[in-house]
């Protein structure tokens, strides 16, 4: 690289800075940026392109990095780069870490924080290290020392505000609180990578942590994820300033916001996968952003470019409608056949029953359910699940006495209202199933005036190991938070491979299921809303906030079917769409697609792990080839 004028003569004054640091310490000094004619954007910029030749600029690094000096320019104590997936967020961030410890390493304290369980194997903190060791190995003038004790990069010993540290978020305000780190000199950096892949309560005290940092000076908090949920933590550390886009995320159009100020003070950078460098050039120039294979694949996938895992994955940005979250709607249940009259085969039936108990004077809803074979027109036959009649309501009585006078709990009227129905209907004790998660005492009762056999399902446990699909090796562990999301979620499943019917028997079911909301929650899965969540919603939106029993009965159902021997022919673990929607879907999106990306073509994805950091020769029509050292891979 050639060494520009200004260098040699800046360099005399200070003959052991590297060139790397002779650029940074202009970026950082309006007086030498005087001398050169030079912006501090474009001395940061020449410093990164010396401290880490392997890394390619494109307009969304250049975007990333300006952003960063405008924010310390400007007083700006908090930044945000929301980007689709392989935008190259977290590669950028750990550059920007390491550029701004060494513009002024005795003076900076910055506190590194990842959603992930491993923190410092991967994530942010892994690229940081790749990189640091980089280009020390490049320039071994440069200061600093990796300390594997307590997973830091350090000055010295005895300089506890010279630090780059892995620090989970709610230990950040105890670091920084303590005397000896003063930053009215020097700069203190909370850099989060993935704020939406955090847990409710770790953002949420994220949220808190920064709120009591504004009144440190020279603070930057940089956040970086895809956008999952205008209400998650990131979702509101980017809430906009109604003077930016009026109405808020209610106003907010993917096509046109790509910055914006934040209610909370701060700046907002979107990365949009369809205006990623290869979409804007029609080809895949840089395979390691976002590229016009990943857009199309995306686009072929159910509700296409509209998803909300598209709007998430793709596009980030906010989906505003509350239908696009709900884990099914009408016009499936209605593509599925679920209203539809139907017909058994002569092949066996088996009845069962799904109990949600209700707690806190909710209903006690027993819904029954039939088990069979349904013939196909083109010959041979589905199995399929049914409701069998309509829900029944366990009657209650507060202050109910027996023949002898002695008040009967309402836990016993449950269990002894739900056992003299079934046996009413020949349904044996094995077949029955109920939510037992709300409260010990019920499955108490339900084991000792029942029997052992009566199958207590804990909706708040665990997801099963199940596999999702056949042919996938993920479980629904790797894809949702709890069973209660499994049972949901398999229950649209079931709806879209049409092997739920006689929906209409339970009409209140029906609303619930077509109501229930799921939003992204940590390490991408998927959440269901609680009942009380969901009570919430349907109070704010002006209607009736009774528990959703009879769609938990029908849920509850589904997962006693699979316990039973149903075979599902799929599952969507996105609530997905049935396969006549798919079809006219995909349709759409793909001719959306090729009008807004000209030239658009499928082309062969670029596996995960590949490396990000190519080499500048690489698109020199000369052979690729890889150059960030120790083999880091980009995490997408």
């Amino acid at each position: 690289m050639e060494t520009p004028g200004y260098l040699d003569k800046i360099r005399a004054s200070f003959p052991s800075k590297t060139e790397a640091e002779v650029e940074l310490l202009c970026a950082s000094s309006r007086t030498l940026q005087l001398k050169t004619g030079l912006s501090a954007h474009d001395h940061r910029r020449r410093g990164m392109e010396r401290l880490f030749p392997a890394r390619v600029w494109h307009d969304w690094r250049d975007q990333r990095v300006r952003s960063v000096q405008e924010c310390i320019e400007t007083r700006t104590q908090e930044l945000a780069w929301m980007g689709a997936s392989s935008s190259c967020k977290t590669g950028d961030l750990a550059d920007m870490m390491l550029t701004l410890w060494w513009t002024k390493p005795e003076m900076t304290t910055i506190y590194i924080a990842s959603p992930y369980e491993r923190a410092t194997e991967e994530g942010v903190w892994a690229e940081t290290i790749t990189q640091f060791e980089s280009a020390k190995a490049a320039n071994p003038s440069l200061p600093g020392r990796h300390r594997l004790s307590d997973n830091s990069i350090i000055l010295f010993d005895r300089n506890p505000r010279s630090i780059i540290k892995v620090a989970t978020v709610d230990k950040i305000g105890k670091l920084v609180g303590k005397k000896s780190r003063d930053h009215s000199q020097g700069m203190l950096i909370i850099a989060v990578d993935e704020l939406p892949g955090f847990e409710e309560s770790a953002a949420q005290k994220f949220l808190t942590v920064t709120k009591n940092l504004w009144s440190v000076p020279n603070v930057l908090i940089l956040t970086t994820g895809n956008f999952a949920w205008v209400v998650d933590g990131f979702g509101t550390f980017c809430d906009p300033d109604e003077q930016d886009i009026p109405g808020g995320y209610d106003g907010f159009d993917a096509d046109t916001h790509f910055r914006w100020r934040t209610k909370r003070g701060g700046l907002v950078l979107r990365f949009d996968g369809m205006q990623s460098p290869n979409v804007k050039a029609g080809r895949d120039i840089y395979p390691f952003v976002t590229t016009n294979a990943y857009v199309t694949k995306m686009a072929a996938q159910p509700g296409g470019l509209t998803s909300p895992d598209a709007m998430r994955f793709v596009r980030s940005a906010p989906v505003t409608s509350l239908n696009d979250f709900t884990v099914t709607n009408g016009d499936r249940i209605r593509a599925g056949g679920c209203l539809e009259a139907f017909v058994w085969t002569s092949d066996a039936i088996v009845l069962f029953v799904f109990i949600d108990p209700g707690f806190g004077g909710d209903d006690c809803v027993l819904q029954k359910f039939k088990m069979g074979w349904m013939p196909l027109k083109e010959g041979g036959k589905r199995q399929v699940v049914a409701l069998w009649e309509e829900p029944y309501v366990i009657p209650i009585k507060l202050g109910r006495k027996d023949a002898e006078g002695v008040p009967i709990p309402v836990d016993d009227q449950i269990v002894d209202g739900a056992k003299e129905h079934c046996r009413a209907f020949g349904i044996p004790e094995s077949h029955v199933g109920y939510d037992g998660s709300m409260r010990a005492s019920i499955v108490q009762k339900f084991a000792s005036r029942w029997g052992l056999r009566v199958q207590a399902i804990d909706s708040r446990g665990s997801p099963t190991d199940r596999r999702c699909a056949a042919g996938e090796s993920a479980t629904w562990k790797d894809r949702v938070d709890r069973l209660l999301s499994v049972m949901w979620f398999a229950t649209a499943s079931l709806i879209d491979s049409f092997q739920l019917k006689n929906l209409q028997a339970s009409p209140k079911g029906v609303e619930q299921l077509k109501a229930r909301q799921w939003m992204h929650t940590g390490k991408n899965k998927k959440k269901v809303q609680t009942k009380s969540e969901y009570m919430e919603q349907m109070r704010k939106q002006g209607k009736s906030a009774r528990s959703p029993g009879e769609a938990d009965a029908i849920v509850g159902g589904v997962e006693m079917a699979r316990r039973l021997g149903l075979s599902m022919e799929g599952v969507a673990v996105n609530g997905g769409a049935a396969t006549l929607l798919a079809e006219m879907l995909r349709e759409r999106e793909l001719k959306k697609t090729r009008a807004t990306v000209p030239g658009l073509r499928e082309r062969e994805e670029l596996p995960w792990g590949r490396l990000h950091a190519m080499s500048h020769q690489s698109f020199s029509g000369q052979e690729t080839r890889h150059a960030l050292p120790a083999g880091r891979l980009h995490r997408r």
